[in-house]
This record gives structure tokens, C-alpha cells and sequence, in this order.
């Protein structure tokens, strides 16, 4: 049996790289003068391209603002702050669905990348549903980003005879 993503020319697309300068910096980016068109609006225009090159599927990196707080360099765009807004300096939310119709129109398939077990420190779950984050002794949020004692012995044990 095919499936639909077997046979699709998929072609990635990071926001950040067609920003109006790479790397971004969203901090920075809130007191720019907006690039002469959002990058939503940049890749509509250019589908035609994308569509000459046999492409047929669009997988979107995270169009979600990032955290801010506790940020290292320009941040992670998988450290989301937001999962219901769209980075300022991606386009807004029309003309994301302006991208999305003109994808449609040439049969392109659109997936944006979303993924709810990343968050960045000053996402509003925190302070909302706190039950999901791990809790240090004081009770504040536990960010270990070292991996469990336990991996040294399950790489050892999973190590060929």
C-alpha cells in the first residue's frame, strides 16, 4: 500500500532562514522595520517555483513565538512561548492562510511542524497547568537538560557482544 507521504517531494522551509536576516534574532527583530514581505507571504509568491521543481509538500518549521526568558543565543524554534500565535516576523495569520489556500491551489499538502512537549520557560502552561513540569526541591520548574544517571548503563548494555 502507498502512502501519500512515500510519494511526495517534500521541501522543508525555515522560517528563520527567509527572515529578512539570518540568523534571527526575535529580540531584535520586535524593533525592525518589517523585511519588504513576511516570509509567509515570500514563499506564496514563489510557490510557482516550488511547484516547477516537482515539490508537493510543504513541512513548515515552528511558526510559534519563542520563549524569551532563559533563552541561549537566538533560542530554539522549538521552545515555544505560544502555540495559539504566529512570530511577528514570520507574517501574520493571514497571510499564513493565504499561504496555506495558494499551496492548496497547486495540490501541495502543508505541514507545520508543532510539538507540544517543548516549551520555552515563559510559556503560559507554566504558570497554568504547572502539573506538567518536573518540580525542583523548592518547588520552582526543573529544567536538567543533563541526560539520567541511568543512560551510561543502558548504552553500555546496549553495547554489540
Amino acid at each position: 500500500m502507498n502512502s501519500w507521504i512515500s510519494d511526495s517531494i517534500i521541501y522543508q522551509i525555515n522560517w528563520r532562514s527567509i527572515a529578512s536576516r539570518e540568523p534571527r534574532n526575535p529580540m531584535e527583530a520586535m524593533t525592525e522595520a518589517g523585511a519588504v514581505s513576511s516570509p509567509f507571504a515570500y514563499v506564496r509568491d514563489n510557490l510557482s517555483v516550488l511547484h516547477g521543481m516537482g515539490v508537493n509538500l510543504l513541512y513548515c518549521m515552528p511558526i510559534f513565538p519563542i520563549g524569551i526568558e532563559g533563552r541561549k543565543g537566538i533560542g530554539s524554534p522549538y521552545a515555544i512561548r505560544d502555540y495559539y500565535g504566529i512570530a511577528d516576523e514570520y507574517g501574520s495569520l493571514a497571510e499564513l492562510s493565504d499561504l496555506i489556500n495558494a499551496a492548496h491551489s497547486y495540490d501541495m499538502k502543508v505541514i507545520l511542524d508543532i510539538t507540544p512537549n517543548h516549551t520555552s520557560c515563559d510559556n503560559v502552561w507554566t504558570s497554568e497547568h504547572p502539573e506538567y513540569y518536573v518540580k525542583d526541591e523548592q518547588g520552582g520548574l526543573f529544567y536538567d537538560f543533563t541526560p539520567p544517571k541511568r543512560s551510561k548503563k543502558i548504552r553500555r548494555n546496549m553495547q554489540p557482544a
